[in-house]
Protein backbone atom coordinates (compact mmCIF):
# COMPACT_ATOMS: atom_id res chain seq x y z
CA UNK A 1 0.00 0.00 0.00
CA UNK A 2 2.77 2.49 0.88
CA UNK A 3 4.47 1.89 -2.48
CA UNK A 4 1.48 3.34 -4.31
CA UNK A 5 1.50 6.36 -2.02
CA UNK A 6 5.07 7.10 -3.04
CA UNK A 7 3.94 7.28 -6.67
CA UNK A 8 1.08 9.58 -5.85
CA UNK A 9 3.30 11.98 -3.91
CA UNK A 10 5.59 12.39 -6.93
CA UNK A 11 2.70 13.10 -9.27
CA UNK A 12 1.30 16.61 -9.70
CA UNK A 13 -1.76 17.64 -7.70
CA UNK A 14 -4.46 15.32 -9.13
CA UNK A 15 -7.14 17.99 -8.86
CA UNK A 16 -5.18 20.11 -11.36
CA UNK A 17 -5.00 17.38 -14.00
CA UNK A 18 -7.26 16.81 -16.94
CA UNK A 19 -8.11 13.27 -18.00
CA UNK A 20 -5.36 13.28 -20.66
CA UNK A 21 -2.77 14.45 -18.11
CA UNK A 22 -3.22 11.70 -15.51
CA UNK A 23 0.25 10.18 -15.08
CA UNK A 24 0.96 6.62 -16.07
CA UNK A 25 1.28 4.07 -13.31
CA UNK A 26 3.12 0.78 -13.06
CA UNK A 27 1.63 -2.15 -14.97
CA UNK A 28 -1.10 -4.25 -13.33
CA UNK A 29 1.41 -7.10 -13.16
CA UNK A 30 3.53 -4.93 -10.85
CA UNK A 31 0.56 -4.45 -8.52
CA UNK A 32 -0.10 -8.21 -8.55
CA UNK A 33 3.57 -8.89 -7.84
CA UNK A 34 3.54 -6.53 -4.85
CA UNK A 35 0.29 -8.06 -3.57
CA UNK A 36 1.68 -11.60 -3.75
CA UNK A 37 4.98 -10.63 -2.10
CA UNK A 38 3.26 -10.87 1.30
CA UNK A 39 5.12 -7.77 2.43
CA UNK A 40 8.54 -9.37 2.09
CA UNK A 41 11.24 -6.86 1.26
CA UNK A 42 13.14 -9.26 -1.01
CA UNK A 43 10.14 -10.22 -3.15
CA UNK A 44 9.03 -6.59 -3.36
CA UNK A 45 12.54 -5.58 -4.50
CA UNK A 46 12.22 -8.17 -7.28
CA UNK A 47 8.88 -6.62 -8.29
CA UNK A 48 10.41 -3.14 -8.40
CA UNK A 49 13.44 -4.38 -10.37
CA UNK A 50 11.27 -6.16 -12.94
CA UNK A 51 9.04 -3.12 -13.41
CA UNK A 52 12.05 -0.80 -13.66
CA UNK A 53 13.56 -3.00 -16.36
CA UNK A 54 10.30 -2.96 -18.31
CA UNK A 55 9.85 0.81 -17.95
CA UNK A 56 13.48 1.46 -18.89
CA UNK A 57 12.91 -0.53 -22.08
CA UNK A 58 9.82 1.56 -22.83
CA UNK A 59 11.75 4.75 -22.19
CA UNK A 60 14.52 3.73 -24.58
CA UNK A 61 12.07 2.63 -27.28
CA UNK A 62 10.04 5.85 -27.05
CA UNK A 63 13.16 8.00 -27.14
CA UNK A 64 14.44 6.18 -30.23
CA UNK A 65 11.05 6.48 -31.94
CA UNK A 66 10.90 10.22 -31.32
CA UNK A 67 14.51 10.76 -32.41
CA UNK A 68 13.83 8.89 -35.66
CA UNK A 69 10.86 11.03 -36.66
CA UNK A 70 11.75 14.50 -35.38
CA UNK A 71 13.33 17.24 -37.44
CA UNK A 72 16.98 17.98 -36.54
CA UNK A 73 16.19 21.04 -34.38
CA UNK A 74 13.50 19.11 -32.51
CA UNK A 75 15.92 16.20 -31.95
CA UNK A 76 18.38 18.58 -30.31
CA UNK A 77 15.62 19.90 -28.06
CA UNK A 78 14.54 16.40 -27.00
CA UNK A 79 18.14 15.25 -26.55
CA UNK A 80 18.84 18.23 -24.30
CA UNK A 81 15.69 17.50 -22.32
CA UNK A 82 16.74 13.87 -21.89
CA UNK A 83 20.24 14.88 -20.76
CA UNK A 84 18.77 17.30 -18.24
CA UNK A 85 16.48 14.56 -16.92
CA UNK A 86 19.44 12.19 -16.59
CA UNK A 87 21.37 14.80 -14.59
CA UNK A 88 18.52 15.56 -12.21
CA UNK A 89 16.66 12.27 -11.80
CA UNK A 90 18.61 11.09 -8.75
CA UNK A 91 18.01 14.40 -6.95
CA UNK A 92 14.28 13.63 -7.00
CA UNK A 93 14.92 10.75 -4.60
CA UNK A 94 17.75 12.34 -2.59
CA UNK A 95 16.15 11.75 0.82
CA UNK A 96 15.44 8.12 0.05
CA UNK A 97 18.92 7.66 -1.41
CA UNK A 98 20.52 9.09 1.74
CA UNK A 99 18.43 6.79 3.93
CA UNK A 100 19.49 3.84 1.74
CA UNK A 101 23.21 4.58 2.15
CA UNK A 102 25.32 1.57 3.17
CA UNK A 103 25.97 3.04 6.62
CA UNK A 104 22.32 3.25 7.60
CA UNK A 105 20.24 1.21 5.21
CA UNK A 106 18.11 -1.76 5.81
CA UNK A 107 16.20 -3.48 3.06
CA UNK A 108 13.12 -1.29 3.61
CA UNK A 109 15.13 1.89 3.05
CA UNK A 110 16.59 0.44 -0.13
CA UNK A 111 13.11 -0.61 -1.25
CA UNK A 112 11.78 2.92 -0.70
CA UNK A 113 14.68 4.38 -2.68
CA UNK A 114 14.23 1.92 -5.56
CA UNK A 115 10.49 2.59 -5.59
CA UNK A 116 11.10 6.33 -5.74
CA UNK A 117 13.53 5.82 -8.64
CA UNK A 118 10.93 3.65 -10.40
CA UNK A 119 8.32 6.39 -10.03
CA UNK A 120 10.71 8.97 -11.50
CA UNK A 121 11.33 6.62 -14.42
CA UNK A 122 7.60 6.09 -14.97
CA UNK A 123 7.08 9.85 -14.93
CA UNK A 124 9.68 10.22 -17.70
CA UNK A 125 8.04 7.46 -19.74
CA UNK A 126 4.79 9.35 -19.25
CA UNK A 127 6.47 12.52 -20.53
CA UNK A 128 7.69 10.75 -23.67
CA UNK A 129 4.30 9.10 -24.21
CA UNK A 130 2.68 12.52 -24.20
CA UNK A 131 5.52 14.42 -25.87
CA UNK A 132 4.45 16.88 -28.52
CA UNK A 133 7.23 18.83 -30.27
Amino acid sequence: MHLLLLFVTLAPDPSALTRQQVPLAPRPSYDRCIETSNGGDGPMMECVAAEAEYQDGRLNALYKQWMARLAPAQRVKLRDSERQWLRTRSSKCAAEEKAASPESAGTMEMLLYKTCALNVLIARVDFLERYRP
